[in-house]
Formats: structure tokens, C-alpha cells, sequence
């Protein structure tokens, strides 16, 4: 975890601002943690489960990173919740 925080943080002071990661690069990231043997991806931000990128939103997301094979548990850490967000 304490890679994609510097990741995340890194892209913040460059510049990036409050723009999502885009999914593919997300997709990379975890299948490169989870043939590192990670099983766990916890998914954090202001309003991560507002995420939007490219057409893909957090459903859509939550989806993708439980395909990734190896990967177990899914958790979303959201600074602030987003009402509106529909999982199923």
C-alpha cells in the first residue's frame, strides 16, 4: 500500500490536482501488486467512490479490480462519501 500512496501523492505535486488515475493505469498497478503477492487493494481519495475515468466509473472499477487474479479483498476509503454512489 505504501507504494500506490506515493504513487498518488507523487501525481498530486506534479500537478495532476484532483484528476482520477486513469483505469488501465490502475489495472496495471494492481495486477503488477498482485503478482508481487498482494491480495488486498484498498482504494482511497477525496471521493473515490465518485470515481469517473475514461467511461468507467467506481462500479465499474470495483468490477475490474475483482477480476485481477490473486486479489481477494477490495476496500474503499473515501475522505467523504458521495450519497449517490450505487454498487450493485
Amino acid at each position: 500500500m505504501r507504494q500506490v500512496l506515493r504513487l498518488l501523492r507523487g501525481a498530486l505535486r506534479r500537478g495532476r490536482g484532483a484528476q482520477p488515475i486513469p483505469p488501465a493505469d490502475l489495472m496495471r498497478e494492481n495486477s503488477r501488486l498482485a503478482a508481487r503477492a498482494a491480495s488486498e487493494i484498498v482504494l482511497l481519495g477525496q471521493t473515490v467512490n465518485a470515481y469517473i475515468s475514461r467511461g468507467v466509473g467506481f462500479r465499474q472499477l470495483l468490477r475490474m479490480v475483482a477480476a485481477v487474479e490473486g486479489i481477494e479483498r477490495i476496500r474503499f476509503l473515501p475522505h467523504r462519501s458521495e450519497s449517490t454512489c450505487r454498487i450493485r
